[in-house]
């Protein structure tokens, strides 16, 4: 994640001219889940195991024929089962 957002808690990278990895380095592929938000943008993941997950969201759309927004991470830990909410800021 440092490679990508300059450290491994939070961040923000962006659209256009933003950090990419060679294919070979997405270690993450193999233990990655998706889904896809409600009508209010929240997203929901059950059965988390124990331990530290990477959460991001990609937002991109065309300004003209510019890619704008970016994919914004955050490191979260849970235990026990909890519930957390996330909020994503880049920060």
């Amino acid at each position: 994640m440092v490679a990508l957002y300059d450290n491994d808690n939070a961040g923000y990278n962006p659209a256009l001219n933003g950090r990419q990895l060679d294919e070979s380095v997405n270690f993450w592929v193999e233990s990655a889940r998706e889904t896809t938000c409600d009508a209010q943008g929240h997203f929901k993941f059950e059965k988390l195991k124990d331990g530290e997950y990477y959460v991001s969201s990609q937002i991109i759309w065309l300004d003209e024929t510019l890619p704008e927004g970016g994919v914004l991470m955050k490191k979260v830990s849970v235990t026990g089962g909890e519930t957390k909410e996330i909020v994503l800021s880049g920060y």
